[in-house]
């Protein structure tokens, strides 16, 4: 009886984490002249480049731990020629489909990002897809964010646990709709 009770308050503490807000109106945590994009973190996220992906995000708190959950990954590539963004994530969905499981498929028009140079005219499309991972020694949940600008593709991975995805949902979409773009330092 006693373990039914703690386990019980513990499952309504965790029910109750707040995450934390992240400010619209505030500078970027992060900008990047190079690859011509910036997006807000929370206060208490830290932020580094990576060889591989463009940028990693995570909690201060988690950022030691092998795989910090929650995390975002930012990478930047190219836009092939003749593909369309459209194009480039059904390309994704097909390659992961062994791996990942597609849990929803959106198009986001008009989202706030956008690109801010002068020929820009507004808003950019963007696609979010939610993927689950299902590994032996990791379960990941993933909302992925893809979008096109400066002939360049954009894709925002947001993870966390499975458990604990519907928690960080909010602040992801946050995070994602801070995201906006410029024209790349040359």
């Amino acid at each position: 009886m006693m373990r039914v009770t703690i386990f019980a308050a513990l499952a309504l503490l965790l029910a109750t984490v707040s995450v934390p807000a992240i400010s619209q109106t505030s500078n970027p945590t992060y900008a990047s002249g190079t690859d011509g994009y910036s997006i807000n973190f929370p206060p208490d996220w830290k932020t580094k480049s990576d060889p591989i992906v463009n940028l990693v995000a995570a909690p201060e708190k988690v950022w030691q731990q092998a795989s910090p959950m929650p995390n975002i990954k930012v990478v930047v590539r190219p836009m092939r020629t003749g593909v369309t963004l459209d194009q480039l994530c059904d390309i994704s969905k097909k390659q992961w489909a062994g791996a990942w499981t597609v849990e929803s498929d959106t198009r986001v028009e008009g989202s706030p990002a956008r690109l801010q140079t002068a020929s820009a005219g507004g808003a950019t499309h963007n696609r979010r897809l939610v993927l689950v991972q299902d590994l032996k020694v990791l379960k990941t949940k993933v909302l992925k964010n893809f979008s096109e600008a400066n002939g360049n593709y954009y894709i925002v991975s947001c993870s966390d646990t499975p458990e604990n995805f519907a928690n960080s949902e909010p602040m992801f979409n946050e995070i994602l709709n801070s995201l906006t773009y410029s024209k790349p330092a040359d």
